[in-house]
């Protein structure tokens, strides 16, 4: 829980970072937040949710969120204090896309590892 905490505030601050950077609109910049935000809240749903869930999964789980957590903020952090050469902004609309299809395959499998032990 502690990385996914740090993960949402490191990303938040680094959205807003490239945001001055690039003299995004405070909507826009609202509208992202809430994106960059969405996967971390979606992994703190899997955790309250994991708790009925097989060992090997939880750990799959934690795994997950550690490298969801470090993964997005070394990506920001690249984005915020380099020159773009992506479309501004590229990497934080990519980056909660594929943290969000990692989790749904994590809450799948351990919804078919459940269903095989019942």
């Amino acid at each position: 829980m502690i990385a996914l905490l740090g993960g949402a505030v490191g990303s938040l601050a680094l959205l807003v970072r490239a945001g001055q950077r690039q003299g995004t609109q405070r909507p826009l910049l609202l509208l992202m937040a809430v994106w960059v935000v969405a996967p971390f809240l979606g992994l703190g749903w899997a955790f309250v949710a994991s708790k009925r869930w097989a060992k090997p999964n939880q750990r799959s789980l934690f795994l997950a969120s550690l490298v969801i957590a470090l993964a997005s903020l070394a990506v920001y952090a690249i984005d915020s204090f380099q020159p773009a050469k992506a479309p501004p902004g590229f990497r934080f609309v990519l980056v909660p896309a594929i943290s969000w299809l990692v989790i749904i395959v994590l809450v799948a499998s351990a919804s078919l590892s459940a269903r095989k032990r019942a």
